[in-house]
């Protein structure tokens, strides 16, 4: 298949794809999301997609209506179907089918949505840009919840001033980027957020720490400021799709560029990860 669309149970391509109008996610944006990487026919980190997944169901009180292995099988029977090697895999579930109450409807099954599209891996080692704007969302962001418009909102702010990402800060102090985390190298050491509330755990960030504890780079969990971004020896944002950036620019003035050496060997330690799908 050209794409891969699925509704629970029902396949067909993804534009061609129908899902009822009382859906929880289409009035409420009630519930949570994955989205992976498809290199070689195979789910990039599926296991830490999956637990993820999980786990912001569980802080949403959304009962599954599938365990992890039988969400598994139809995540790989789906990427299988698809004429592409490479591509980017897609999964959302919400609370349910049901008339338009804020609380929690009685006797419905949470709704599994899946889409597949073709998509060419992203330059592992392209320069991006950033501006920087205040965080706005709220203090859930641990969960990967359909409820994105501060994201989209900051992401166009980007592109309307030609830059790839926005970086929020609450007061100054870093969170993370509109849809990635962001991290920095100085004087040899890893710093980034830690995984609490405030951020999304990615999964790319999560990769990006086990090399650094491989190739002896130490690491400090902690939130960084915009003025400890700017003097940085090197920004880098993570994102599932996008990989691990090195960022060049933030608010139209050059930061990093100090300790490239370091950048590379974590670029090239996961390319080589991703890359190993191809075996």
């Amino acid at each position: 298949m050209r794409t891969v669309g699925y509704f629970n149970g029902e396949i067909a391509e993804t534009e061609d794809l129908m899902i009822p109008a009382l859906s929880r996610a289409v009035y409420f944006g009630d519930g949570c999301y994955e989205a992976a990487l498809v290199v070689n026919r195979k789910i990039y980190q599926l296991e830490n997609h999956v637990n993820r997944f999980f786990a912001s169901m569980k802080l949403l009180k959304i009962e599954p209506a599938w365990t992890r292995e039988e969400l598994c099988e139809i995540l790989k029977s789906l990427v299988a179907k698809l004429d592409s090697p490479t591509g980017h895999l897609y999964w959302q579930a919400d609370r349910g089918t049901a008339k338009r109450a804020h609380v929690f409807p009685a006797d419905t099954k949470a709704n599994l949505l899946v889409f597949v599209n073709p998509a060419a891996l992203a330059d592992f080692f392209r320069e991006i840009k950033l501006i920087s704007r205040p965080d706005i969302r709220f203090e859930i962001c641990n969960i990967k919840t359909l409820n994105l418009i501060p994201s989209i909102l900051a992401s166009e702010e980007a592109r309307k001033n030609g830059a790839d990402e926005t970086v929020l800060h609450r007061s100054g102090v870093v969170t993370e980027c509109a849809h990635s985390n962001i991290s920095i190298l100085k004087n040899g050491v890893l710093y980034t957020h830690p995984a609490d509330n405030f951020i999304l755990p990615g999964t790319v960030r999560h990769d990006m720490l086990n090399i650094c504890s491989k190739k002896g780079i130490p690491v400090i969990e902690r939130a960084f400021t915009l003025d400890e971004l700017r003097s940085c020896d090197e920004a880098l944002v993570t994102a599932s799709f996008s990989m691990i950036r090195r960022a060049v620019m933030l608010d139209g003035e050059k930061i990093g560029g100090r300790d490239e050496g370091t950048c590379r060997l974590i670029q090239e330690a996961y390319k080589s990860m991703v890359e190993a799908l191809n075996d």
